[in-house]
Order: C-alpha cells, then structure tokens, then sequence
C-alpha cells in the first residue's frame, strides 16, 4: 500500500503540475478532494486543477521535479523544486518575464487509491521577491 501511495502522488505531481496533464488529476483525486495551500483552501478536484491551470498560465514553461518522497501508512510527503518563467498574471502580480526557482513540501493522504487530502507549503515568499514584489533582504551575518 505505502509503494502505491508513493506512486499515486508522485504521478499526480509529475503528470498534472509538471505537463498539465489535467486527465491524471481526475483519477488520481477524489471528487470531494479538499486541501490548503497559502491564502486559500481547495475545496474538490475542480477547484485543485483550476489551481494548477492558473499557475500553469501564469509559468507555462513550469517545471516541477520530486526531489523527495517518504510514505507511511496512508500519509505521502514530498519536497519538490520548481522552476519556470512569469509570463501571465501570478496573485495580483502582472507578468514579469522574470524565472523562478522555488523549493516547497507537500502532504498528501490517500485513502481508496485516491488523493483526498493535501497540505502545501511552497515558498511563495521567496518566488515575490524573485519577481521583484518583495525587495531582497541582505543577509544577517
């Protein structure tokens, strides 16, 4: 079970936020889906790939790679790195034509052979300042 898990995850990241993959999500998420993510909570696997399209609209160069993935019982964590270029709207912030490279963690429960729960946490602070919202800050020595 926790190797099916591990896979179930790892595909939806690859498939759906690395290529846009929008089918994937719809077998790989329960349809009463619910999650958070900064500033907002997902409420169903609509709302989660409409989350995707808009980061995928805003990046559409985006690449997304699992750099870590533990498991136990029904429980998936992973880290990830993103990559990607500005090139639409991004919360409020018109394009910039600015790349990004972001690090974040995610975990994901799944139950059923599906996803129904997730918690993110990418570095949206460090991605505002990256695309010049939030000024640098020199380091403390």
């Amino acid at each position: 079970m926790i190797q099916e898990n591990k896979h179930i995850v790892r595909t939806l990241v690859e498939e759906l936020e690395g290529t846009g993959n929008y089918a994937a999500a719809k077998t790989l998420l329960a349809t009463d889906f619910g999650g958070k993510i900064p500033f907002f909570e997902i409420d169903g696997r609509h709302e989660y790939i409409s989350s995707v399209q808009m980061l995928r609209s805003a990046f559409p160069d985006m690449d997304v790679q699992v750099t870590q993935l533990v498991a136990e019982d029904d429980m998936v964590a992973i880290r990830l790195a993103v990559r990607g270029t500005q090139q639409g709207e991004f919360l409020g912030l018109s394009p910039t034509g600015r790349p990004i490279q972001m690090n974040g963690a995610a975990f994901f429960r799944v139950a059923g052979g599906k996803i129904v729960e997730a918690w993110s946490f990418p570095d949206l602070f460090g991605v505002m300042q990256q695309l010049g919202a939030i000024p640098e800050q020199e380091a403390i020595s």
